[in-house]
């Protein structure tokens, strides 16, 4: 899809934002797109396409990046603060700079998105995506019952 596309089955016309913001300036092209169509179809429905946001890359600052670092040095005992000064000061002659750094940092901790769990003696793990799906559906232990809707009525109903 460009701009339009008429669906004949659904008899649905799905335009950008774009589109429609254009088609409300009087006899501009996309104006008459719509008003040929309307006058084919009158009965189209008209429905705003949705953006896809399935390629959102999720980029970290040098200074998180330095404050992961300094994290995971303390907790493992490893020296990677001294290869992230490195890899930055390499990263100056990149043609993007930044990207070399983030390239580095994403493999070398690729669990750095993911949630971390400390552990009763200090240490810490990473909690996967489908660990958190699954504590997402698991009941949660001492809970509160919740009321039911006729109990909460008649509480308010005595008071």
């Amino acid at each position: 899809m460009t701009n339009y596309n008429y669906d004949a089955i659904n008899n649905t016309l799905t335009v950008t934002a774009s589109f429609l913001k254009k088609a409300g300036v009087f006899n501009s092209p996309e104006y008459n797109t719509i008003k040929s169509i309307r006058a084919d179809y009158p009965n189209v429905e008209i429905v705003k396409a949705e953006v896809s946001k399935k390629n959102v890359k999720h980029h970290i600052k040098l200074a998180q990046m330095v404050q992961f670092i300094t994290l995971w040095d303390s907790k493992n005992n490893t020296t990677y603060l001294d290869q992230y000064e490195t890899v930055k000061a390499l990263s100056k002659i990149q043609a993007s700079p930044y990207k070399y750094v983030e390239d580095w940092f994403k493999k070398s901790f690729p669990n750095w998105e993911n949630q971390i769990i400390f552990n009763n003696d200090g240490t810490f793990t990473f909690v996967t995506k489908s660990e958190e799906s699954k504590e997402a559906d698991a009941p949660v232990e001492n809970a509160p019952a919740i009321a039911p809707v006729e109990a909460v009525a008649a509480v308010e109903k005595a008071a």
